[in-house]
C-alpha cells in the first residue's frame, strides 16, 4: 500500500512537472508574440509580433467618396481625399497582442488564451480618418434635416385653458448611427441617414388634462422713457414666454425659453451693461422681462434656483414704486434666471405687454395649494456716492465738444426676506441680498 502511494505521488509529480514544462515552453515561445487563434479581418496573426502584424496593413486607403442622400437633388458628399482614411494598424495590432495579457488577473488571461484555442478571435481593423471633416459634414446635413418639436402653447380664458398654438412633431438625424455607417467606407458607398421623429413635450391634447384652474400670482414692471429699440425688445422677448407650460418639479430656465438674442432673431439695439460700460447691444431691455418673471415667481412662492441682480441700480426697475433689489439680470449663456415649479401641479405663463401704459405683466396660472407668501419690504443701506466722472479722448469729436455716454449711479446694498408657508410648515425662508456698485458717469471729449 505504501509502495503504491509512493508510485502515485511520483507519477503525479512527473505529470505536474511535464505540464509546467509545456506551459513554460508555450509562454516562452509566444513571448512578444500574439497568442494562437487571433485574426484581424479574417487574416491570422497568431505568432506574429506587433510590428509584424502592423506591417500587413500600411499606407493610406484609396480615396473614395461617400454620398449622404437626404432628398432627391439634396445630397452631401464626403470627398475621399478630404476623409484622409488610413488603416490604424498600430491600434489593432496592439489590441491583438493584448489578448491574454491585458488583465492583472492570471486566471482571466488564461481564459482568454483558451478561448482563442477553442473559438478564436476576429478583430475588426481600425481605421483612422478626418473626424473634424466628417463631423462638420454631418452637422451641416443636420442643419437642414433637423426640425425641433414644437410644444403647444395655451391661454387661460373664461375659467379654462385653451390652445392658441398647436403642437407639432419634429425630426432629428441620428448622428451616432450615421457616423457608424460612414466608418464602413472601405468601398464607395451611398448612405441614407437615419431620421428619428421627435415628439413635443406638451401636446395639443394636454389642454384639458393640465389641471390649471386659477391665477396664482403675477409680477409687474414699468418701462417709462425707454428708447424705441428697448420697447421693441421687451415686447419681442415677452412673447416667447406667453403660453409656456412648466411641468411639476421642472427647473425653469429663462435663457432656454428666450433662445438666441440677436438681430437675426428679431431684436434691436438698446442699452446693455457689458464689460463695465453701458453700451448699445442687441437685446437691450430683455432684463425687464426677466425682472418681471422674477417678481411673479417670488409672489407665487416658487423656489428660486438662480438669480443675479444688476451691476448698478437701474431706474426702470424702481418705476411704479418698486424699491431696488427686486430685479434679475440675464445674459446668454450666463447669468440665467431659474426657478423650480414646487407647486406639484402644472403652471401656465401668460404675458401682457401694454405699450400705452409702458407696463409689462407676467401671470402664473395653476392650482392653488393655499400656501402663504410673505415678502418683506426691501431695506436699502450702505449707500455710496458715484465715483468721479471718466473722460475719454476721441478724435471723432471736435475740440471742446463733450458727449455723455453713461450716467452716474450711487452704490447700495439691498436685502429683503421671503417666507413661504404651507399647512403650517415653512417651505422657504430666505433673504435676497443685492450689492449695487457705485457707477461713474462717462464722457467722450473731442480732440479733433
Amino acid at each position: 500500500m505504501k509502495k503504491l502511494l509512493i508510485i502515485t505521488a511520483v507519477v503525479v509529480g512527473f505529470l505536474l512537472f511535464l505540464i509546467s514544462v509545456v506551459i513554460a515552453s508555450f509562454f516562452i515561445s509566444y513571448s512578444g508574440k500574439i497568442y494562437p487563434g487571433v485574426k484581424i479581418d479574417g487574416l491570422a496573426v497568431s505568432g506574429k509580433t506587433v510590428k509584424d502584424a502592423q506591417s500587413v496593413w500600411t499606407g493610406v486607403l484609396a480615396p473614395k467618396d461617400i454620398v449622404l442622400e437626404y432628398k432627391e437633388g439634396k445630397n452631401w458628399v464626403l470627398e475621399g481625399k478630404l476623409l484622409e482614411a488610413k488603416y490604424n494598424a498600430d491600434l489593432t495590432a496592439k489590441r491583438a497582442y493584448d489578448i491574454g495579457r491585458e488583465n492583472k488577473d492570471l486566471v482571466k488571461n488564461l481564459r482568454q488564451i483558451i478561448y482563442g484555442f477553442t473559438h478564436g478571435y476576429n478583430l475588426t481593423l481600425d481605421i483612422k480618418y478626418n473626424e473634424a471633416y466628417v463631423n462638420d459634414t454631418i452637422n451641416s446635413l443636420a442643419a437642414v434635416t433637423d426640425i425641433p418639436a414644437q410644444d403647444a402653447l395655451f391661454e387661460f380664458k373664461n375659467g379654462k385653458v385653451t390652445v392658441f398654438r398647436l403642437s407639432e412633431n419634429g425630426q432629428a438625424i441620428d448622428k451616432i448611427a450615421l457616423r457608424r455607417q460612414i466608418e464602413s467606407f472601405l468601398s464607395p458607398i451611398s448612405l441614407t441617414p437615419l431620421i428619428s421623429p421627435l415628439s413635443p413635450k406638451i401636446t395639443t391634447d394636454h389642454a384639458n388634462s393640465l389641471g390649471i384652474k386659477e391665477l396664482l400670482a403675477k409680477g409687474e414692471s414699468y418701462f417709462y422713457d425707454s428708447i424705441p429699440g428697448r420697447v421693441h425688445n421687451i415686447e419681442t422677448a415677452s412673447k416667447r414666454f406667453h403660453g409656456v407650460i412648466i411641468e411639476p418639479d421642472e427647473i425653469f430656465s429663462f435663457n432656454k425659453i428666450l433662445g438666441e438674442v440677436s438681430s437675426f432673431t428679431g431684436f434691436q439695439k438698446a442699452y446693455v451693461i457689458l464689460e463695465g460700460k453701458t453700451v448699445l447691444g442687441d437685446g437691450g431691455g430683455v432684463c425687464q422681462v426677466s425682472t418681471t418673471m422674477f417678481r411673479a415667481a417670488l409672489n407665487a412662492g416658487l423656489a428660486i434656483k438662480e438669480r443675479l441682480g444688476h451691476t448698478y441700480r437701474v431706474g426702470f426697475y424702481e418705476q411704479g414704486g418698486f424699491l431696488p433689489g427686486i430685479d434679475a439680470t440675464v445674459y446668454s449663456p450666463s447669468p440665467d434666471f431659474k426657478f423650480q415649479n414646487n407647486t406639484g401641479n402644472y403652471l401656465l405663463i401668460q404675458t401682457i405687454f401694454d405699450k400705452t401704459l409702458s407696463k409689462l405683466t407676467f401671470e402664473l396660472y395653476g392650482t392653488s395649494d393655499n400656501r402663504q407668501i410673505t415678502l418683506a419690504k426691501p431695506q436699502v443701506y450702505n449707500i455710496t456716492a458715484p465715483p468721479p466722472a471718466i473722460y475719454e479722448d476721441t478724435p471723432n469729436l471736435p475740440v471742446g465738444k463733450i458727449q455723455q455716454t453713461d450716467t452716474a449711479h450711487a452704490g447700495a446694498t439691498t436685502s429683503f426676506k421671503r417666507t413661504v408657508v404651507k399647512d403650517g410648515q415653512t417651505l422657504i425662508d430666505e433673504v435676497f441680498t443685492t450689492h449695487y456698485i457705485p457707477w461713474p458717469a462717462r464722457y467722450l471729449r473731442g480732440t479733433r
